[in-house]
């Protein structure tokens, strides 16, 4: 699918390039960590509320709240890179 975007070398080398940039960034390790730590928090409300109503709402929010904003940054970073 990238070869119907990419008009010229130039347009494949600025992203090849942003996407090595995000290896060098280490996002996918970051994102991993921070992963992690969600889940559990994640688990904690089951002990709180076996129903799943509170991990039902909490994971959407954790995503909203948290991931998102760490994506965009981690995409400046690499545009910056």
């Amino acid at each position: 699918g990238l070869f119907n975007f990419v008009h010229n070398e130039d347009d494949l080398a600025a992203v090849l390039g942003h996407e090595v940039a995000h290896n060098l960034a280490r996002h996918a390790g970051e994102r991993v960590s921070s992963n992690i730590l969600v889940s559990l928090i994640a688990r904690c409300t089951l002990l709180i509320d076996p129903s799943g109503v509170l991990y039902s709402l909490f994971l959407p929010a954790a995503a909203l709240l948290h991931d998102l904003p760490h994506s965009r940054d981690h995409e400046v970073e690499a545009d910056y890179i």
